[in-house]
């Protein structure tokens, strides 16, 4: 047994000299990267509307975190009257006018699942985003599913429309 501890106490003391703890590099996931909005479908039923040049939106995934910021409208957000203060009407027409949150993702059984720790809406804060997703080089098509807030209630409203996303890969 002392020769078991000793050995032990030498194998860990040569393997901590390196510095560093080997381990073999992971593939890259394809949906990571930098993307572009270029295109929302938005499908209600008896209704279908593309918008092939959408407002300004980035979304970000890295190995284990995305972050979304993006403008679902067809108009860009106006300027506040007063630059730097706006009105309370003003933050309100701003506040509408953009999705953003940031956390960690997984992708499972094919899905691609957000789970926001920042978010504008703070019942979302905890909870998930469920999107199918096709990836095809430079271009990633996001279909948004369903979302669940902290607590496990669904937005029964995502069951009334389907919104696809097409994204380019800018880095």
């Amino acid at each position: 047994m002392k020769n078991l501890i000793y050995l032990l106490t030498i194998l860990l003391t040569i393997s901590c000299q390196s510095g560093e703890i080997k381990t073999q590099p992971i593939e890259n996931h394809p949906i990571e990267g930098v993307w572009k909005v270029t295109q929302i479908i938005t499908q209600t039923p008896g209704n279908h509307f593309a918008n092939p040049n959408p407002q300004a939106g980035v979304f970000i995934f890295t190995k284990n975190y995305y972050s979304i910021t993006w403008n679902p409208n067809d108009a860009k957000q106006e300027d506040y009257k007063n630059k730097w203060r706006p009105t309370d009407e003003e933050k309100i027409a701003s506040y509408n006018s953009i999705i953003s949150n940031s956390g960690k993702y997984e992708i499972k059984e094919g899905k691609l699942i957000t789970n926001p720790v920042v978010s504008k809406t703070p019942s979302f804060i905890g909870g998930k985003a469920v999107y199918d997703f096709l990836v095809n080089e430079k271009t990633l098509t996001l279909t948004l599913k369903e979302v669940i807030s902290y607590d496990g209630v669904y937005d029964k409203e995502i069951k009334n429309y389907k919104i696809t996303i097409k994204l380019k890969r800018v880095e």
